[in-house]
């Protein structure tokens, strides 16, 4: 995937907020953080192409620019949202 449009991702807040749903695939647009409204494991790519699999507790935000929020390998329930 081409990050060419997120070449700015560390300046400014997020313009705007998108629900996400695990996936086995890239998502439509990387995003700059997760927030993550459910405990558990959360498997991710992050924009420099690391997989990595934290554990977190309710109502907890990802600090990462992320390509991919993983089906396989996120444990974590209820809802997750990308700043974007």
């Amino acid at each position: 995937m081409a990050n060419d449009g997120f070449k700015d991702i560390a300046s400014g807040p997020a313009t705007t907020i998108d629900l996400i749903t695990p996936a086995d695939s890239d998502l439509a647009r990387p995003i700059r953080a997760l927030f993550v409204t459910g405990a558990g494991a959360v498997k991710i790519t992050t924009l420099a192409n690391d997989v990595r699999t934290l554990t977190v507790p309710a109502n907890y935000r990802i600090d990462c620019a992320m390509l991919r929020v993983w089906s396989t390998g996120t444990t974590s329930s209820g809802e997750m949202h990308g700043y974007i």
